[in-house]
């Protein structure tokens, strides 16, 4: 598939279904994201998979939260500037 057809042929679906998703097609998945590009390298990612009853709680105290009117909270906080290794990622691909 080019990248034109991949452009205009995606979407989002939200409605999922109530099957596991196979801990092969996980595997998979993150093997083909760890080659996805990141701004300056930095590669600012952490990976949690999260299955079971864990994902079970999480999906109730989302959907009570909701029900209940709470503002959504966003996954990605933004903190200022890189530091640490993913500053010193951002240095090496600078120079």
């Amino acid at each position: 598939m080019d990248f034109d057809t991949l452009v205009r042929e995606r979407r989002s679906i939200r409605g999922y279904k109530p099957d596991p998703v196979p801990k092969a097609v996980i595997q998979e998945i993150i093997d083909v994201a760890k080659g996805a590009p990141s701004s300056m390298n930095t590669q600012p990612w952490f990976l949690h998979v999260i299955t079971g009853e864990p994902l079970e709680r999480i999906r109730r105290g989302n959907t009570e939260r909701m029900l209940a009117g709470a503002k959504p909270q966003r996954e990605i906080a933004t903190r200022g500037g890189y530091e640490g290794i993913h500053r010193q990622r951002q240095i090496e691909i600078a120079v």
